[in-house]
Order: C-alpha cells, then structure tokens, then sequence
C-alpha cells in the first residue's frame, strides 16, 4: 500500500511541477519544453531529495519489522545465516523504494495529453533521458541513502534514530549548497553534496537552452 501511495505523490508532484505555474522543482524551466530531458533530469534529482523520508520508511521498516512485531525470537531461533538475511532485507528494501520514482517519468508523460498546454510547450518523448535520469539519480541516491540507514537501524533497532541519521545527510546538503554559491568554495559544496544534484548544477549552470 505504501508503495502505490508514494507513487501517486511522486506522479502528482511531477505533473504539476510541468503544467501549473504555482509548482517549481529546482527552477522553472522558461527556456525549456516542459517535457525536456534537462527539466526532466532536473526534477528527478530535486524527488531523490525529497523522497528521503519515503527511502527510510521503507529500510527502517524492513530491518525493524521482525523486533516490532515481536518475532525475532522464531526468526533468530532457525538456522538462517545473518549476511544473507540481512543482505535480502536490503536489497529488497532498496528495489522497492526505487520504484516510487518512476512516478517522474509518468506524472511528465501525462504533461503530454495534459489539455491546456500549448504545442509549443512540449517537445518529442526522449526514452533516453528518461532512463539516464532514474539511473543516474534515483539508483545511486537510493543505494546511498538505503545503506546509511539500514546500518543505523540494525545497529540501533530505533526508527527515531533512522530519521536522525536521514537529517545528517540533509544538513551535508543544506551545506554544500550553501558552499557551491560562492565560486571559491564549490568544489567544496560538490564533494560534499551526498545526493550530486550539486554536480548536475556546476555542471550544466552555463549550458544554452539547446
């Protein structure tokens, strides 16, 4: 169910991030067509940072479901190896909270048949830019964030701590945004920037709108 709830958010939030004019995800995109592989690639870095919270719910709940329910005694009690436990809990903690973010790519298909946007406005489906995004953004950021978690919630059984561990990372951001504003100091944002939507931005700050 948490699934399909959070894919409906990422969908809505992408959707109208590229049809109403109240809605921004890391710039407005003037220059652009709304369904762009720039605004594109833009949009799915800003949803890896904001589905932070939705990547812990779903590795804290996979490592500390079995002590709050009460069932690690039988689980613990039967010849089952930890690595490999652990390392099935992870990765399909992981899978999962990937999937949310092909709400991305829908919520700006459905821009396409969107009835109140201009021809003008959209350009060709490029498949491409679609793939490159979720591999480049939401699979490493994912992986990153999903093990820093799950280490601190099997190591603290606590989901308090889980979401303490989530605000660190946040504050590395917040700090290497900060950092990357000064020209001086952005190399310093760009490695510490633990999600590299700060790279993106150095990277393609100059590049024209072709």
């Amino acid at each position: 169910m948490m699934l399909y709830v959070f894919l409906g958010v990422v969908t809505l939030f992408a959707f109208l991030a590229t049809t109403s004019e109240n809605v921004t995800i890391g710039g407005s995109g003037e220059n652009t067509n709304l369904n762009a592989p720039y605004l594109l690639q833009t949009i799915y870095g800003v949803m890896t940072i904001l589905g932070c919270a939705m990547v812990t719910a779903f590795v804290n709940s996979a490592t500390t479901r079995d002590f709050s329910s009460n069932m690690h005694p039988i689980i613990f009690a039967q010849p089952i190896r930890k690595i490999p436990l652990l390392m099935g809990r992870f990765w399909g903690a992981t899978l999962i909270a990937c999937l949310p973010m092909l709400g991305v790519s829908l919520g700006i298909l459905l821009t396409g048949v969107f009835p109140y946007n201009e021809a003008e406005q959209l350009g060709p489906v490029y498949w491409p830019a679609h793939v490159w995004s979720w591999l480049v953004f939401v699979v490493p950021n994912t992986i990153l964030l999903a093990a820093f978690i799950f280490a601190i919630a099997v190591w603290t059984r606590s989901t308090a701590a889980s979401f303490i561990g989530l605000l660190v990372l946040l504050v590395g951001y917040t700090l290497s945004e900060r950092l990357t504003s000064d020209l001086e100091q952005e190399w310093i944002g760009i490695m510490l920037d633990p999600f590299g939507l700060a790279s993106f931005s150095s990277e393609t700050k100059y590049w024209t709108s072709s």
